[in-house]
């Protein structure tokens, strides 16, 4: 259940429960290119951090881990299965 609470809290820090920010990517893809680099998703992590404390950031996983094609940029694709896999019970993350 922890990584649900994670995204949930994501959506509340990022504002994301009303239906004018439709996407993860709508309030921290500063560039509008529907991904997330590693500085906007940094950013993203302390504004968790400033929002919710230490214990938001720590509970969001490592660039590393949502980039699974290793092309420096988080996609929607990428950010949905590592968090259902999470969910599943994936080890390792």
């Amino acid at each position: 259940m922890k990584p649900l609470l994670a995204w949930v809290g994501l959506v509340a820090v990022t504002g994301l429960a009303g239906a004018a920010s439709p996407n993860v990517f709508s309030v921290h893809d500063l560039d509008r290119d529907g991904t997330l680099s590693r500085a906007e998703y940094e950013a993203l992590r302390a504004h968790c951090a400033e929002r919710r404390g230490e214990r938001c950031k720590a509970a969001l996983l490592p660039f590393a881990t949502l980039d699974a094609d290793q092309d420096g940029r988080i996609d929607e694709a990428e950010l949905l299965d590592a968090l259902g896999h999470r969910h599943r019970g994936g080890r390792g993350w």
